[in-house]
């Protein structure tokens, strides 16, 4: 059995794995609130639309669907 070794590269990968999947998750718990309606002028709901709005930004019309759930997703 070989010891294991902890790199820089190891832990930069970690790094950007969790930023990457805490990302992932603000976009699709904003697509669930908006596919179920949440409450907008609740605190959490804005918080997760602003945050979601801003990392989905480069992404901004795309695709021009006509069906406003179909843009969000």
């Amino acid at each position: 059995m070989s010891p294991r070794y902890r790199t820089g590269s190891n832990s930069a990968g970690t790094v950007v794995a969790v930023i990457a999947d805490i990302m992932a998750v603000i976009l699709g718990l904003w697509i669930l609130m908006y596919l179920l309606d949440a409450n907008r002028a609740n605190d959490l709901v804005q918080f997760v639309h602003d945050a979601a709005n801003w990392l989905a930004s480069w992404s901004r019309d795309l695709f021009t669907f006509d069906e406003a759930w179909a843009r969000v997703v």
